[in-house]
């Protein structure tokens, strides 16, 4: 039976043993983690690029809607603007057929029809604009769905020049072998 001395030195060794071995994992895992922060660090950097892209996408795309939305408004406004002269010339009638009662029912009629095309006329514009609005939601998905596209489509380029730069960085060991065997 091993003595006491013998058994504490077979413990040490065996603990010391254990300690190389973590020793190497340990600066193996050190080592995975910093590729993995830089891998991090690339990513957040990519990621940044495209909030950037975005923003700048966004801020054109509200342009457009704002630059339509004046437009819009002013179509509005004359719209308005048209009312008002077809009310004021109503009124202007109105005064002068009011002296003969019947003339002035006869007017009264056909000025509460025209307001009622008119109202009509006014229905139907508001409906179109909605349209339109709608129809420009429908482009702004069109938009997004196009952005993501050519962001899939960036991705995928991207990995095709990681692996045409592996295969450089290949293909240049080979030559500097090539070079150095060539040397001696």
């Amino acid at each position: 039976m091993p003595t006491l001395e013998e058994r504490l030195a077979a413990l040490e060794h065996a603990l010391s043993t254990l300690q190389g071995e973590h020793v190497s994992d340990i600066r193996q895992l050190n080592e995975r983690i910093t590729a993995l922060q830089e891998q991090i660090t690339e990513q957040r950097r990519r990621q940044a690029g495209l909030e950037q892209t975005i923003g700048q996408r966004f801020d054109s795309l509200e342009k457009a809607i704002s630059w339509q939305f004046t437009a819009i408004g002013q179509q509005m406004n004359q719209g308005f603007a048209a009312i008002d002269a077809r009310f004021d010339e109503q009124a202007k009638a109105v005064r002068q057929q009011f002296g003969d009662v019947n003339m002035a029912l006869t007017a009264l009629t056909f000025t509460v029809k025209s307001q009622g095309q008119d109202i009509k006329t006014l229905k139907a514009d508001v409906q179109e604009i909605k349209d339109r609005l709608d129809r420009i939601d429908v482009s702004f998905d069109r938009v997004d769905t196009r952005f993501n596209g050519v962001e899939q489509r960036l991705d995928k380029m991207d990995t095709r020049f990681n692996s045409v730069d592996s295969r450089f960085d290949a293909q240049d060991k080979k030559l500097d072998q090539i070079l150095d065997r060539l040397s001696k």
